[in-house]
């Protein structure tokens, strides 16, 4: 899997959304992608954290 479909298969737009979310540019993702999955897949994992509380504290009108 591409990482690019890793990010989409996790709920991300794309993996520039990732990352914008994660400060790190999108060449990098790809390297630890391909030689450090587990850290890629943490980041993706962190993002995928951050939409979720965004997205509740949307719901609930909170402010972040």
């Amino acid at each position: 899997m591409k990482p690019s479909e890793a990010a989409k298969l996790a709920g991300m737009k794309s993996l520039t959304q990732l990352a914008e979310i994660s400060g790190e540019s999108v060449q990098t993702l790809n390297n630890w992608h391909k030689n450090e999955p587990r850290r890629f897949e943490l980041v993706l994992k962190g993002a995928v954290f951050e939409l979720t509380v965004e997205r509740m504290n949307l719901a609930t009108g909170k402010e972040t």
